[in-house]
C-alpha cells in the first residue's frame, strides 16, 4: 500500500536502500526474477526490481510470440503462468520468483476461447475466474516438478477488485486483501482473519 502520495519507486525515496525479500535471498544464492507479463516500462517495475535487489527482471519483450498478448496490460496470465514454469530452473541455487500477473485487472479481458464459455459472466467475475484456472494449470504442471516439495508459495493480490462496499474505499479498505500461504508439506490447511 502507499503509505505515502506516490510508491516508494516514485517518491523522493526512490533512491533509498531497502531491504526485501529479494536482496535478502540473494545473499544467501538464491536467484531473484521479477516477471511481469506487461509491456516494458509498465508500472516502472523494472526499475523497482533493481531498487529492491532482484538478479533478473522478466517482461512481454521476453515472451516468445504475440499471439498472447492481451491487447493492453501485457500477456494473459494462462500462457503467462506456464513461460514462467518454462524459465523456472530444475536443479542448482535455490530461487525467488516474484510473478505479477495481469489478467483480474481492469479492463478484465480474458482469452476468447474462455469468454466463450461464460458469455453471461460479469466481466471481472469471469476474469477472476480466468485467473484461477490458469493458477490451477500452473500448480498441476508445478507439483511435478522437482523443486514443488521444497517451496513456499505465496498468493496475495496489490489491492482490491471493484468497489460494492463503501468500507473498501477507505485506505484501509483499499488494501484489505487475501494472504495465502501454500506448502502442502509444512503448512496445514487452515484460515485466519488476522491483519498482517
Amino acid at each position: 500500500p502507499n503509505l505515502m502520495d506516490d510508491p516508494l519507486h516514485f517518491s523522493a525515496y526512490q533512491n533509498n536502500r531497502v531491504n526485501s525479500m529479494a536482496n535478502l535471498l540473494n545473499r544467501m544464492d538464491y536467484q531473484t526474477t521479477f516477471f511481469h507479463g506487461a509491456n516494458p516500462g509498465s508500472m516502472d517495475f523494472e526499475r523497482l526490481s533493481r531498487l529492491v535487489g532482484f538478479d533478473r527482471y522478466v517482461d512481454r519483450q521476453q515472451y516468445p510470440g504475440e499471439n498472447h498478448y492481451d491487447g493492453s496490460w501485457g500477456i494473459w496470465d494462462a500462457p503467462w503462468l506456464q513461460f514462467v514454469l518454462d524459465e523456472t530452473p530444475q536443479e542448482g541455487n535455490p530461487f525467488f520468483q516474484l510473478i505479477f500477473t495481469l489478467s483480474s485487472h481492469h479492463p478484465y479481458r480474458v482469452e476468447a476461447a474462455f469468454e466463450q464459455k461464460f458469455p453471461d459472466e460479469e466481466p471481472w467475475k469471469r476474469s477472476f475466474r480466468y485467473t484461477d484456472q490458469a493458477l490451477k494449470d500452473y500448480f498441476s504442471r508445478a507439483s511435478q516438478q522437482p523443486w514443488f516439495d521444497n517451496t513456499l508459495f505465496v498468493i496475495t493480490a496489490d489491492h482490491i477488485g471493484p468497489i460494492r462496499d463503501p468500507y473498501y474505499q477507505t485506505p484501509a479498505g483499499r488494501y484489505r486483501i487475501p494472504l495465502l500461504l501454500y506448502h502442502p508439506a509444512v503448512i496445514p490447511p487452515h484460515a485466519s482473519d488476522r491483519v498482517c
